[in-house]
């Protein structure tokens, strides 16, 4: 029989190279480099050597247990493969790596047949820590304190370091099948644990799904989930695709004011958070503000309930013909108009928007209200 059919498929295809060329050496070292790669694999540490084996397997509650570690004896068999395994390093892997002895096909068979033994250990091995298990928890605990700010960094800090971005992605995979509070608030969690690499790797994922999605819930939950300091870092061609779907959506945004429900826009009301990132900024601010001029109280409360406060932030003053409209609202007594220009005063008025609505503002006059007709309630799935 020969050594690959005896051998985990993911170690042959490790060592098959050298072994296949008769550089016995390089294949014995290859297998306990594939032997640290499964241990870092199972715990998420990225040590090597007799420290990797010593943070896996030893101390009184290790990463690694082979054993339910219940009685002596099992304690006795998680020191002794602790202790085989630093054995392998110190006596297999430590001397090829400094030496350039040849090694004979018999010595490798035997070493690599060992090596084999232990790795199959190692994948039955419990952990504390299982990815599967641990997103079972976020997706489908029905008692998981979402708004115990607390509990949530425990919880979270149950993830080792090396397995972080591997439950983000998990996440987001699942994200479906998640309380949208909870992916909101877990999920911006634990993205602010990862390195910038990571969070790098992250934007990547997330842009290949963006720059083909058609699933709009399957978007909302994107935003749930990721910060909005995050779009300028994925792919911009994927970005602005988004922003598309969500400027399209902002010019049918409408709002039944006796609700306080959308008529329609709904999925546009998303990117209220984003404006700020937007790389076609111009554009969502030109449609905004052409719904403010189309005299549908519809389309004019849209833009007052979801994004009038940004577009303040975002335009240093109104251009000329918004402006001119807003003041003539003021001068008829519009109510609607007088309660969205509240945030000019908040900022002061003497300068930006604030400085054209001052004197009206102060001076305004409500007029007779029309009493609001329904048009009933329609697409309402908003952020907030």
């Amino acid at each position: 029989m020969n050594l690959q059919s005896r051998l985990d498929s993911r170690l042959w295809n490790t060592i098959s190279a050298s072994y296949e060329n008769r550089d016995y050496r390089n294949a014995i070292l290859d297998s306990m480099h594939f032997l640290s790669q499964v241990i870092r694999d199972k715990t998420g540490l990225d040590s090597d050597g007799t420290g990797l084996v010593g943070e896996a397997f030893g101390t009184g509650t290790p990463l690694l247990k082979v054993t339910p570690m219940q009685t002596e004896s099992d304690k006795n068999i998680q020191r002794g493969v602790e202790a085989i395994l630093r054995g392998l390093y110190h006596a297999v892997r430590n001397p090829r790596s400094h030496g350039k002895e040849p090694d004979s096909l018999d010595t490798a068979d035997s070493i690599i047949l060992f090596t084999n033994y232990l790795i199959g250990i190692i994948d039955v091995s419990k952990s504390p820590f299982e990815q599967t298990s641990f997103l079972e928890r976020i997706c489908n605990d029905p008692y998981f304190p979402t708004r115990d700010g607390a509990f949530v960094v425990l919880f979270l800090n149950e993830i080792p370091m090396g397995k972080r971005l591997d439950v983000a992605i998990g996440m987001f995979r699942s994200k479906g099948q998640i309380d949208a509070e909870r992916l909101k608030t877990v999920g911006r969690e634990l993205l602010g644990l990862l390195t910038e690499h990571e969070v790098t790797q992250f934007c990547e994922f997330v842009s290949d799904e963006l720059k083909t999605t058609r699933d709009e819930e399957g978007i909302r939950n994107t935003l749930r989930m990721t910060p909005p300091e995050y779009w300028k870092r994925y792919a911009e061609a994927s970005a602005r695709r988004i922003e598309h779907i969500l400027i399209e959506s902002m010019r049918k945004g409408k709002l039944n004011r006796l609700s306080g429900k959308c008529v329609a826009g709904a999925m546009g009301t998303w990117a209220d958070e984003l404006l700020p990132h937007f790389w076609n900024q111009g554009d969502a601010i030109s449609t905004l503000s052409r719904k403010i001029l189309s005299d549908d109280e519809g389309e004019q409360d849209y833009v007052f309930n979801y994004f009038f406060d940004t577009m303040i932030k975002l335009m240093s003053e109104p251009s000329g013909r918004l402006r001119v409209y807003l003041q003539e609202r003021l001068k008829a007594g519009d109510k609607r108009f007088h309660e969205a220009l509240i945030t000019p005063g908040v900022f002061g008025w003497s300068e930006g928007w604030g400085k054209h609505f001052e004197a009206l503002y102060t001076n305004f006059v409500e007029a007779q209200p029309t009493p609001a007709t329904s048009d009933g309630i329609g697409d309402d799935d908003v952020p907030f």
